[in-house]
């Protein structure tokens, strides 16, 4: 599988893509290179015929393998370029307040070698922090609520 094909997928049919690569981490490489497609299929009608059609899931298992067709670090280097947004459901997101989920003002900026500093207050509930990007949005730092606490605070 090339990387163009990889993002095609990311973009309009992720969920048999990420079903493919869920496929692929449960079973391994070796598993799905040695069987043909439709043993495969047949292999995974039990678990995830409920939720597919058979035609679907057939789409499924080719893609599977292909993908066990690259290495690791080609895959992950598609992950990392394609359309297809992974990272973590708790993490900050830039232009909304981690406290109340409002769109953050920008103040002042310090230019950094590798990105930057944006100072932001949230004028929905007076909090005040600062977003850092390195060349993209890395997080929020020195959050305060509206009182001028520190967020989070010490028991969370």
């Amino acid at each position: 599988m090339d990387f163009e094909r990889f993002d095609k997928l990311a973009r309009t049919d992720r969920m048999a893509l990420l079903t493919a690569l869920e496929l692929l981490w449960q079973n391994g490489r070796t598993v799905i290179q040695s069987q043909n497609v439709p043993a495969l299929t047949a292999n995974c009608v039990s678990s995830l015929g409920k939720f597919y059609t058979a035609e679907k899931l057939s789409d499924i298992i080719a893609i599977c393998k292909e993908l066990a067709g690259l290495g690791a670090k080609d895959l992950v280097n598609y992950i990392h370029r394609s359309s297809l947004e992974i990272k973590d459901p708790d993490a900050d997101e830039e232009g909304i307040c981690p406290i109340c989920g409002g769109e953050l003002e920008y103040g002042n900026d310090i230019s950094l070698d590798e990105g930057g500093v944006y100072e932001w207050t949230c004028p929905s509930c007076g909090a005040t922090g600062k977003e850092g990007y390195n060349k993209v949005f890395d997080q929020h730092y020195d959050v305060q609520n509206g009182d001028g606490n520190p967020f989070p605070g010490p028991e969370q």
